[in-house]
């Protein structure tokens, strides 16, 4: 018999929603609710193995509770994990906690958090926030196979979460429940296809609107297809570490990093480096609090260094990037990442843009025009899917000043 493993949470109705979607259906995992900062440290002693916080306390902050389990001896080790809804203020987002989860978090990330920290295994459902662009290998309504090739593709949709059962697709238009599809996608920074035989199971109309959900589950994949699958996944659940190797281009040092920058992670060896530095973040990912403020630590000890440009940085890392305000001034944007989505067909694509080429806004000689990109579904044109300001913010004042 598995042994059970103690969750306590507070009781904000949204809380709880998101817990018991997300955790509730196993038996290796219990959840207890409480209200009070008292009732909160009385069960946690009993020996509850995680704290969850989030609106709901009576007569305290999230902050102060969190300040309360690490001042108790007994309390103290327990992992704290604040979940933050949208109407959290920023100083309560200031406290002893562990990580910090955005509410309402992701597909899968909220179970995938619990695995790490209690070291409960993901079940073979376990769903992952995993974006990828799925299109039909079936011919096209009004298309004919070529006789000497394989048949056209179609575009889908692009998945809301992936598992190794199968995934959530958002797409425009619904299909009949129970239809079977061949599907094809390509899992994010691998280069090998995915083919599957999916089944349309179930269909959600409100929660992607205008778009429509569509559950499809894998009615048949090839051995090779689920290994990669599997252990991509795997992969997901472990984290990863950051990682990083370094080229020389004549005086001028590229560091290409990848992985998750998390607190434990050595940096030593980056911080001995000098010179003009170019860090390569394409694969970057930055998922907590604890991970921005690891790297403006590193950006802050490599004193010796004359300039830093940062090239491919990516969508999560602009967004943490504009949350803390302006990047210090020996540090240039070379080009970055920006969500584009397409009116016509609703897909939606990471399109990398050049400070140099795409914004030339910044020293002033044009006037400023948002780049366009053809959508590679359907032919027609990607507009930014983001408030051009806020986005930009990282860019710094001269962006805003010459984009009015």
């Amino acid at each position: 018999m598995c042994s059970v493993r103690t969750i306590v949470a507070t009781g904000a109705a949204q809380l709880q929603a998101e817990v018991q979607h997300e955790l509730l259906c196993r038996a290796d995992l219990r959840l207890l609710v409480v209200r009070s900062v008292p009732e909160l440290l009385q069960t946690l002693r009993q020996g509850a193995e995680l704290c969850l916080l989030g609106r709901g306390l009576e007569g305290a902050s999230v902050a102060a509770a969190a300040r309360a389990v690490r001042c108790n001896q007994g309390t103290a080790q327990v992992p704290v994990i604040l979940l933050a809804g949208p109407d959290l203020e920023r100083s309560e987002r200031r406290g002893d906690f562990d990580e910090v989860l955005e509410l309402p978090a992701p597909p899968g990330a909220l179970s995938l958090l619990v695995s790490r920290y209690l070291g409960v295994p993901l079940r073979e459902a376990e769903r992952f926030a995993v974006r990828v662009h799925v299109f039909s290998t079936a011919p096209a309504e009004g298309r004919a196979a070529p006789a000497d090739g394989p048949p056209p593709t179609e575009y889908l949709g692009t998945s809301v979460d992936l598992s190794e059962l199968g995934m959530m697709l958002k797409a425009w238009r619904a299909l009949p429940v129970g239809e079977l599809l061949r599907i094809c996608f390509l899992l994010p920074g691998q280069e090998r296809k995915i083919d599957a035989l999916a089944q349309l199971v179930r269909i959600d109309a409100r929660s992607y609107m205008p778009a429509i959900g569509l559950a499809l589950q894998f009615a048949a994949l090839s051995a090779a297809d689920r290994a990669a699958l599997r252990g991509y996944i795997q992969a997901l659940q472990a984290g990863g570490s950051l990682r990083w190797h370094i080229v020389r281009e004549g005086e001028r040092l590229t560091i290409v990093l990848s992985g998750v920058l998390r607190p434990e992670v050595d940096l030593g060896p980056l911080r001995q480096l000098r010179g003009e530095l170019d860090l390569r973040l394409r694969d970057v990912r930055l998922v907590s609090p604890d991970g921005i403020q690891c790297w403006l630590d590193l950006i802050r000890s490599l004193s010796r260094t004359s300039r830093i440009r940062l090239l491919e940085c990516p969508i999560a890392f602009v967004r943490q990037a504009n949350a803390i305000g302006n990047l210090p001034e020996h540090i240039e944007v070379v080009s970055f990442f920006a969500p584009y989505v397409c009116p016509r067909c609703g897909l939606d694509e990471a399109c990398l843009l050049d400070v140099e080429r795409d914004m030339p806004c910044l020293d002033g000689a044009v006037p400023h025009r948002m780049p366009v990109f053809p959508c590679s579904a359907c032919g027609g044109t990607l507009v930014l899917d983001d408030v051009p300001d806020r986005y930009f913010a990282c860019l710094g004042a001269g962006y805003r000043s010459r984009s009015r």
